[in-house]
């Protein structure tokens, strides 16, 4: 049976002005670079209990991105853990069912707070859960590692990143939320890396 999101929050797709009931928010662009051959989408993932970043990319052989939809899953702070954990479950099976995605990336975890971090490991389990639910082994990405990708220097501060993003899919303003522009960020860093690989077994 196909997962159905509850009411809890709302998805936005601006562009056309449409809005509906869903625990997604969603700012996006969707069905740009579709029908295109040999056409791969590509989910970035940046995981949190409170606010879960996505982003949806598509990549062609001619290595021509574009940015198919970008938003955020959010889960109220006061609810239940149980509860937060099966809203963000329920709604990345929505998501996964709804992209149909070709390649997956998720950002590994990053330790900085400990109660923080209790909190993003309990979201990343049942992110990874609902993944392999739908067949996936997605590629984890540091945080130096995704700055490296997307700038070149694995220091670089948030906004060389989302300024990246920006100039990468050819965006006029960068997206938002923060969480979403990150989504967008490991998904092109899992581009890059695979182009990466397919470059050195030509050379080879």
């Amino acid at each position: 049976m196909e997962p159905s999101p509850s009411d809890s929050l709302r998805i936005l797709r601006s562009r056309w002005g449409r809005t509906s009931s869903c625990n997604r928010e969603f700012n996006g662009w969707a069905g740009v670079g579709r029908g295109r051959q040999h056409m791969v989408r590509i989910l970035g993932i940046d995981p949190g209990m409170g606010t879960m970043g996505f982003g949806l990319i598509s990549a062609d052989d001619d290595r021509d991105i574009d940015m198919l939809e970008c938003g955020i899953i959010s889960t109220p702070k006061k609810t239940p853990v149980p509860t937060r954990l099966h809203i963000l479950h329920q709604d990345l099976n929505t998501l996964l069912t709804e992209f149909q995605p070709d390649w997956v990336g998720i950002e590994k975890l990053f330790f900085y707070r400990m109660g923080n971090t209790i909190l993003v490991a309990q979201a990343r389990g049942v992110i990874l859960l609902a993944l392999a639910q739908h067949g996936f082994t997605p590629t984890e990405y540091t945080p130096a590692q995704i700055k490296q990708a997307l700038t070149g220097y694995g220091n670089a501060d948030k906004l060389a990143v989302q300024e990246a993003v920006t100039r990468e899919l050819r965006l006029e303003t960068i997206p938002r939320p923060d969480d979403a522009a990150d989504g967008l960020a490991i998904a092109l860093t899992v581009w890059y890396n695979r182009c990466e690989r397919s470059l050195a077994v030509t050379s080879a």
